[in-house]
């Protein structure tokens, strides 16, 4: 999950691994960082939605590799 969290946007990134890895709530990431609130919470929604895409995407080709190998 590291490697698909370093492949974000920088500020999504940094969002999410400060949210999840540290603990850290909005109000305090946004400070650290010096943003809005409503700045980290958007970067960390769209930091899920991106790891969603690349985890269904990651899915698929496993899954269609895994099809062709047993054919």
């Amino acid at each position: 999950l590291k490697y698909l969290i370093d492949r974000l946007p920088h500020m999504q990134g940094l969002s999410i691994y400060l949210h999840y890895y540290e603990g850290y709530s909005i109000r305090e990431i946004a400070k650290i960082l010096n943003k809005r609130e409503s700045a980290v919470a958007a970067y960390l929604s769209r930091g899920r939605r991106n790891l969603k895409e690349y985890l269904t995407q990651a899915e698929s080709l496993t899954s269609a590799y895994g099809r062709r190998m047993y054919q």
